[in-house]
């Protein structure tokens, strides 16, 4: 790839050594293959997913029932989505070991994040803005997968310098900013890593994003990584630290997921930081689906990940056009098959090859997109919320269906909700204060008034967009 580090064909044997020798070949193959050879490739494994779908999924079986026996063509395939996946789980998953309540009791225990399921699966929960509960469930042959995308096409895209002697130089340890309080797919992904190969566990750390700013400073300047995985309104926030002079690390590699990262942010923190930021993109129903480059695209996995961008309709869009959605298969994973998901995410499609060189499928992602809170501390000074922490205290309440966060004025929340089928209205909006007030007391913002109430959450009267956290307040630059 111009203008990256072509150095996979030196890590294949490395990982080979590791077992994953015959599957880290492919993926250099793929990387390099034209789109004729990577179209074939999704269309056998799509052929193998399908029929090992309707062979052990009863889900998949009344679905596919009267299509033909060796489908192989996506746009063949009726659409999915999670409620729907949801409704019927025990039917959807294909190993008799995995069940719905048992995946839940096993959720229940938040203790156990990054642990595997009966010893094997790994287990994601997801809610997001639609406010459906989704459970995930990936297998052993997926989890190696997602293991060597990441070592071998994430790293890829870091100067050759930086991902080798740069790292170790800088120590080699790395870090995960991410909300660490339940099972989400980024942080039980790091600590199943970590617990999977120890050598690598003792040089990785996670931070919870809920921290307060000035603690969270503290613990990065204290563990000093030479890597750091991170929400990019996170990373954005700690640049400024950086250029404050506060936050004194050095590292040589950032990667950003689970947001919008606009150009401004990106500018902002390679800036701050003098070394190369990448994106990921990645969900708790594919891992991941694609990873950066230094042109700010990115380039989809489509080896072993499938991505429809599709209109409102779920009809095809053209390169070049935004879609209302897209529809995403995973190829590797088999326990709990996702065929032509609709994930909710615009994505765009380049039009031509992307300048890096990299013959991966390039897009662009309009996914969530929400705001900082910015409010005058109880001792004076601004203190800055971020939005996946704020939303994260309340996705660990149950019975709250959907919510959105609207910061009124410098003093004032007010929190309007969709509560579950079942929930009790007035217990919950407790709960909710609660919850909230303790979290901001945490940020030295105790004397923030929260207000709760049962209301239809908004759109962006523009976009059409729905954002879980709104600031009233002037949008500073950078934010």
């Amino acid at each position: 790839m111009a203008g990256s580090s072509d150095w996979t064909p030196w890590l294949a044997p490395f990982l080979g050594a590791l077992g994953g020798g015959a599957r880290a070949l492919d993926i250099t193959a793929a990387g390099r293959a034209d789109p004729a050879a990577q179209a074939e490739r999704q269309r056998r494994r799509l052929a193998v997913l399908v029929a090992h779908a309707r062979s052990h999924s009863r889900l998949y079986r009344d679905l596919y029932r009267g299509l033909p026996d060796d489908a192989d063509d996506p746009s063949a395939l009726p659409w999915v989505n999670k409620p729907q996946l949801m409704a019927a789980f025990d039917d959807w998953v294909t190993d008799p070991a995995v069940s719905l309540e048992g995946v839940k009791s096993f959720l229940a225990d938040r203790e156990r994040t990054g642990e595997l399921y009966g010893g094997r699966f790994a287990v994601w929960r997801s809610s997001g803005t639609s406010g459906e509960l989704g459970i995930f469930v990936h297998d052993p042959e997926a989890l190696a997968l997602y293991d060597l995308l990441f070592a071998m096409r994430a790293w890829a895209a870091v100067p050759w310098a930086a991902a080798t002697f740069g790292f170790w130089a800088a120590g080699g340890r790395m870090a995960c900013l991410t909300a660490s309080e339940d099972h989400f797919a980024g942080i039980s992904s790091w600590r199943r890593l970590a617990r999977t190969y120890p050598a690598l566990g003792m040089v990785m750390r996670d931070f919870s994003v809920l921290m307060p700013l000035d603690r969270l400073v503290a613990a990065l300047n204290a563990w000093r990584p030479a890597q750091i995985v991170a929400y990019p309104s996170a990373l954005a926030l700690l640049a400024k630290e950086r250029e404050a002079g506060r936050l004194d690390v050095a590292p040589v590699a950032l990667f950003a997921g689970g947001e919008c990262l606009d150009e401004g942010e990106h500018d902002l923190i390679e800036r701050a930081f003098g070394c190369t930021l990448r994106g990921v993109y990645a969900c708790a129903e594919c891992d991941y689906v694609a990873f950066g480059c230094a042109h700010r695209n990115l380039h989809v996995n489509a080896d072993w990940i499938v991505v429809e961008p599709v209109d409102a309709d779920h009809r095809p869009v053209p390169p070049g056009v935004a879609s209302h959605s897209a529809l995403v298969t995973n190829l590797a994973n088999r326990v709990q098959p996702i065929i032509r998901y609709d994930l909710g995410d615009s994505v765009t499609v380049l039009p031509g090859p992307c300048p890096c060189g990299n013959p991966l499928p390039a897009i662009r992602v309009e996914g969530r997109r929400d705001q900082l809170l910015r409010f005058r501390g109880a001792a004076g000074g601004e203190v800055v919320v971020l939005p996946m922490a704020i939303t994260t205290v309340l996705e660990l309440l149950d019975g709250l269906r959907r919510f959105q966060i609207v910061q009124e004025d410098c003093a004032r929340l007010r929190v309007a909700c969709e509560f579950s089928e079942g929930a009790d209205p007035a217990l919950l909006e407790g709960r909710i204060r609660a919850a909230l007030d303790a979290f901001l007391a945490e940020q030295g913002l105790g004397h923030i008034a929260v207000t709760v109430v049962a209301a239809p959450l908004s759109t962006d009267p523009v976009s059409g967009k729905f954002h879980q956290v709104i600031s009233a307040l002037p949008r500073q630059g950078g934010s």
